[in-house]
Order: structure tokens, then sequence, then C-alpha cells
């Protein structure tokens, strides 16, 4: 990559030399790698009108994660669903002024809210309500008992 075309990117030229002046070498790089990332290695998404079922490890990382892939299927009418394994109740657990209960309620109560926003109807919403950060720790009849209810959504849904 040139960097005279990176920089003929920023809108800036080459002919402006006190631009290269006014930012340190760090935060010319950091720039240098942002317009990278935009222009070079960002690839058009293809939408699929496919199905799809989003397992989260807890509340607000289906959002993080798939937020907009959710809301552009959803705005196109393309059936979704959410799963939340954990509970997301250790989200905070140093923090003494809530407990973990009411972590819970307000983490569930969240993504209820954001999923709505983004167009998923409650009853496409699935609380395993594992113990969150207890996962490694489950005997193999809780593994089994979490892997049957993950099935049992998969064939009830059979996501594209």
């Amino acid at each position: 990559m040139k960097i005279g075309y990176l920089l003929h990117r920023l809108r800036l030229g080459l002919h402006n030399k006190w631009w290269l002046f006014s930012y340190s070498w760090r935060e010319f790089q950091l720039k240098l790698q942002f317009y990278w990332l935009m222009y070079q290695s960002s690839k058009r998404l293809d939408f699929s009108q496919k199905s799809a079922l989003i397992f989260a490890p807890h509340q607000d990382d289906e959002v993080l994660g798939c937020g907009g892939i959710i809301a552009l299927k959803r705005e196109q009418g393309v059936p979704v669903k959410v799963v939340f394994v954990t509970d997301g109740g250790a989200s905070h657990a140093d923090y003494s002024k809530i407990t973990r209960e009411e972590i819970i309620q307000i983490r569930r109560q969240e993504a209820l809210t954001a999923l709505n926003i983004l167009g998923v109807n409650s009853t496409d919403i699935h609380f395993l309500d594992k113990h969150d950060g207890g996962l490694r720790w489950m005997t193999q009849a809780e593994r089994e008992q979490t892997i049957e209810e993950i099935a049992l959504l998969l064939r009830a849904f059979n996501p594209n």
C-alpha cells in the first residue's frame, strides 16, 4: 500500500507538507491504519434472506456482535431468533450495591428491550439461564441437558 494513496484518500494530498508535521508519528500511523481498514480491508457484506439463530454467551453480546445483521434481517422480514446461554449475572460481581439476582433481571430486560428495537419479538428470544462464569464447572449431566436444550431449539427453528 502506498502512503501517497492513503494520503489521497485522506483528501490531504502530498502537497500539504504541513499536515505531516502536525501529528505525532504514532497519530500518523493510527490514521494510516484506520484508512487502510476502511478503504482496503473492508468488504461489502453479502446479505442473505436466510433465517438466523444467534447464540450469545450473555446479554449484550448479540447486539455488540450481530446487532447490524439482526436489524437488517428483521427489516427485510427474515426470521431471527436469539439464544442467551448464561444469565449474565457475573457482569458486575465486584459491584456491591446490586445483587446478582438484580443484575440478572436488569440484563434480561435490557436484552428484551434492545432486541425489540432491532425487530426481534420476545417469543423469539430464549434464555437458557446457565450460571454466568460457571459453564466450565458444569457436571456431565448439566452439559448434556444444555446440549439437549440447544438441540431442541435448533430442531424447532431449523435456521438456514
